[in-house]
C-alpha cells in the first residue's frame, strides 16, 4: 500500500470518528459556562403605592398568570392578606386569608403548581430566634379581578436543622419547587448567612438542610450585612438577594443547582435609595426587577434590563 494512500485513509478514519461521536456533552458544556454579569439600568419609579392598606410592605412577587400585577403583603402586624398591585401602584385589590394567622409574614413568592402557579407567603420572621417552627402558607394564584376571602391556604410547618433563624428572605426554584430560606444573619460576630432548603414536594414537619452560606459586608458582597428579600427568575437562571443597601444577582446556568449558583461571583446591581427597602422581585414581564419600601406611598422602583 502507498504512503499516499495510508494518509488518506487515515484522514478518513479521524474524520469518521469525529462524525461519530455525540455532541451532547458538548452542548452542555457550552450550556454550562456562566454568562457575563448581566446590567440594569437605574431605578424609575413607576409609581407611588396609593394605598393606605400597605403600609409597611416586606413582600412582593410579580404574577406569572396575570401580567403587569404585582403580588404584595405587609409585615408583622397585619392581618392575614395579600394585595394585587397595578404596574403603576395606582390600584390595590386585596385578597384575605379567613381562619389564618400572620404572625410576621417577611416574603412570598410563585411556585409553580402543575400548568398554574401558587402563592406561597412565608410567616419566617423571628427577631428574637425563639420561633421552634417557620409557616408557609400556599394557595392558588387568584384572579386579581375577584377579590375578597381566597381557598383556604395549604400550610406547611418547617423546621430549621440547628434551631430557630431569623429570616426575611423566601424564595422557590421555578425549575423544581423546592423552598429557600434565607437567614437574616445567622452570626453576628462572623456576619455569616445561612441558606437553608426545603426540597420539593413540600411536605408539613419537614426539617430543612442547609445549602450554602454567604457573607454580605465584606468586599464580594459590599453593604449591610442584614439580607431583607429575594427571588429567583421564572426561568430560574438568575437569583436575586437585596439587603437594605445593596442588591446581588447570581448566575444560574441549566444543570447547576440554586446551592451551586449561590457559590460563584456574584454581580452588583443597581438599588434605589429607598426608606427601608426590603423587598425585591424579578418582573416576568421585561426581565428586570422591583423593588419597594415600607412604610406610606412608597415609590414603586422598576429596574430594566440593559
Amino acid at each position: 500500500m502507498s504512503a499516499r494512500l495510508i494518509v488518506c485513509l487515515t484522514l478518513l478514519s479521524a474524520c469518521a470518528g469525529a462524525a461519530d461521536e455525540p455532541d451532547s456533552d458538548d452542548t452542555d458544556v457550552v450550556a454550562d459556562v456562566l454568562p457575563g454579569c448581566p446590567t440594569y439600568a437605574p431605578g424609575v419609579s413607576a409609581g407611588v403605592l396609593a394605598s393606605d392598606q400597605l403600609d409597611e410592605v416586606s413582600g412582593i412577587a410579580g404574577s406569572r398568570t396575570f401580567p403587569g400585577t404585582w403580588w404584595m403583603h405587609n409585615d408583622s402586624g397585619d392581618a392575614a392578606r395579600v394585595f394585587a398591585v397595578s404596574p403603576d401602584g395606582a390600584t390595590a385589590t386585596e385578597f384575605t386569608f379567613p381562619d389564618v394567622i400572620a404572625v410576621d409574614w417577611e416574603d412570598m413568592a410563585l411556585a409553580p403548581d402543575g400548568d398554574a402557579w401558587s402563592l406561597v407567603m412565608g410567616d419566617i420572621g423571628d427577631n428574637f430566634s425563639l420561633r421552634p417552627e417557620i409557616l408557609l402558607w400556599r394557595v392558588p394564584e387568584p384572579d386579581p379581578s375577584q377579590p375578597g376571602p381566597t381557598a383556604a391556604p395549604e400550610a406547611f410547618h418547617l423546621h430549621y436543622p440547628d434551631g430557630p433563624h431569623n429570616a426575611e428572605t423566601l424564595m422557590v426554584d421555578p425549575r423544581n419547587g423546592d423552598v429557600y430560606v434565607v437567614s437574616k444573619i445567622s452570626d453576628v460576630a462572623t456576619q455569616v448567612t445561612v441558606v437553608f432548603r426545603a426540597a420539593a414536594p413540600l411536605v408539613d414537619g419537614a426539617t430543612m438542610e442547609e445549602v450554602a452560606t454567604l457573607e454580605f459586608g465584606g468586599a464580594t458582597l459590599p453593604g449591610s450585612v442584614l439580607t431583607t428579600g429575594g427571588d429567583i427568575s421564572p426561568d430560574g437562571d438568575r437569583i436575586v438577594i437585596r439587603t437594605y443597601d445593596s442588591a446581588f444577582v447570581w448566575r444560574r446556568t441549566p444543570h447547576a443547582t440554586v446551592a451551586e449558583a449561590l457559590a460563584t461571583e456574584a454581580c452588583v446591581v443597581p438599588l434605589a435609595t429607598e426608606t427601608q427597602g426590603e423587598s425585591i422581585a424579578w418582573d416576568p414581564q421585561t426581565g428586570g426587577y422591583a423593588t419597594v419600601s415600607e412604610f406610606l406611598h412608597p415609590d414603586l422602583w422598576t429596574f430594566a434590563p440593559q
